[in-house]
């Protein structure tokens, strides 16, 4: 069964590379909200037995107002928030899973990751 947590999303794509020596890396991207604990997504796949480690390979905030209204009002009303620790926020992050071992199928353990930490909802 998974564990699910509240604003995670999973793309639904993944692609693998070559690192050299026949030494594959899963890379697979998720975008997840302010209150998701990106330690302990790695951590739980990390924890998974075909995994060896896995690395962050980019990671943007993305804020929840985009709009063309005044600057000076967003600026306040984001640092409001941010006091109030309920700021609204995305975080579109990308990471590299290295496999346990050259033979480790890379599609069935993106299956397995996406489908072990699922968003609740």
């Amino acid at each position: 069964s998974g564990n699910t947590e509240a604003g995670l999303k999973w793309e639904d794509t993944c692609h693998c590379a070559d690192i050299g020596y026949g030494i594959k890396e899963l890379f697979m991207t998720l975008t997840m909200g302010s209150k998701n604990s990106l330690d302990e997504i790695i951590d739980r796949i990390e924890k998974m037995d075909e995994v060896q480690s896995v690395e962050v390979v980019s990671m943007t905030t993305i804020p929840d107002i985009f709009t063309d209204e005044c600057l000076a009002r967003i600026k306040r009303e984001t640092a409001i928030r941010r006091a109030e620790k309920d700021a609204k926020e995305s975080t579109f992050v990308s990471i590299a899973v290295r496999p346990m071992t050259i033979h480790t199928d890379l599609e069935a353990l993106w299956s397995k990751i996406t489908g072990t930490i699922l968003p609740r909802g």
